[in-house]
């Protein structure tokens, strides 16, 4: 299929802001994030596309994604290493969940235990990802349903997408 290509110095704006999610869900405004070079990129998840992104390569544009993604709140950084209790970030399989309290409890001394040499740092679960440039903890949730391709022209009508472009 054939992808939609604008050239550099160019302006990318939304001619209107609203795009087509699957039915069951509802419409939304489409972000818009432009790198000043490359193809459009399209990310989206599991009701539709979410943002519209113009970077060199995939990695580029995956990274814009993750950047311009609200990091997690610092109350669920345990959650995301694994220490609430369900999978203990490997170091324990346990059904058990913790309270808060005890979860960053359980996170504070695997580090310690890891800079003291006695086991690895812990890593983050599948579905997490670290923002290339960071803001707040640093850390996105991403969905297992999350997905990034090339737009494609048949893209204007299955999202009904309206673009305007400026050259600068």
């Amino acid at each position: 299929m054939p992808t939609f290509n604008i050239r550099p110095n160019t302006e990318i704006t939304m001619a209107w802001t609203q795009a087509y999610k699957e039915p069951w869900c509802s419409v939304y405004p489409l972000r818009v994030y432009d790198d000043w070079d490359g193809p459009l990129w399209v990310f989206g998840e599991e009701c539709g596309p979410e943002m519209l992104i113009r970077a060199r390569s995939f990695a580029d544009a995956w990274d814009i994604m993750l950047d311009e993604s609200p990091p997690i709140p610092e109350d669920e950084i345990y959650e995301a290493y694994g220490f609430d209790g369900w999978c203990d970030g490997g170091y324990e399989r346990t059904q058990t969940v913790y309270s808060p309290a005890t979860a960053k409890k359980r996170f504070e001394r695997a580090i310690a235990d890891a800079e003291a040499g006695e086991r690895d740092y812990p890593e983050l679960l599948e579905g997490y990802e670290y923002q290339p440039n960071s803001s707040g903890t640093g850390i996105v949730s991403v969905s297992d349903y999350a997905w990034l391709r090339e737009f494609e022209y048949e893209d204007f009508e299955r999202y009904q997408i309206g673009l305007r472009i400026k050259v600068l």
